[in-house]
């Protein structure tokens, strides 16, 4: 939070597909329209697989994030950064979104890229993170996912850990599976 003054909220994950991608050194290009804006610069890395447990590590962190809003923990998982904690979370559920349809279109062919400019004209007209955020509780309350407020986890499924407060919530690929208490 020192190094980025914009940054209000960070959210670290374990997904697979991201992870695969961090070790494999392999950008995660925009191919989906939303997550294109994740992904339009290639995610830095950082390149230990230790646990992230002092000061100096978590300065090396902010440093291989620099100004982009997510970054490959190498051996380890992804961190995310945005000016809220649902921001933040998004964020890291379309990291794997991401990473799931680059590895699906690589398997089918080449992989080309979103152009830049329709990059920017889906920027242009993408809703703020409150709607999307919304647009994610809703699937979980149809699913019969969610009860009650947004702040603790009974069960840890393998998956995405997205820090609120004092509590977690957590994901096994995305918030459509997330199980919310």
């Amino acid at each position: 939070y020192r190094a980025r003054p914009d940054v209000a909220a960070v959210v670290h994950t374990h997904q697979m597909l991201a992870i695969a991608f961090g070790v494999a050194r392999q950008p995660i290009l925009p191919v989906l329209h939303a997550e294109s804006e994740l992904v339009r610069d290639e995610m830095p890395i950082y390149p230990s697989g230790e646990l992230i447990v002092t000061p100096q590590q978590g300065i090396e962190v902010a440093q291989a994030l620099g100004q982009h809003r997510a970054a490959h923990l190498r051996f380890h998982g992804i961190v995310t950064a945005a000016d809220s904690i649902e921001e933040a979370a998004i964020y890291a559920i379309w990291i794997e979104r991401a990473a799931r349809a680059n590895l699906v279109a690589r398997q089918l062919g080449a992989v080309e890229a979103m152009p830049p400019e329709q990059m920017d004209q889906v920027e242009r007209f993408k809703g703020p993170p409150h709607a999307r955020w919304a647009y994610y509780r809703e699937i979980a309350e149809r699913a019969d996912l969610v009860s009650g407020p947004l702040v603790d986890v009974k069960e840890f499924p393998e998956g995405v850990d997205v820090c609120l407060g004092e509590g977690a919530v957590s994901s096994a690929d995305d918030l459509e599976r997330i199980r919310l208490v």
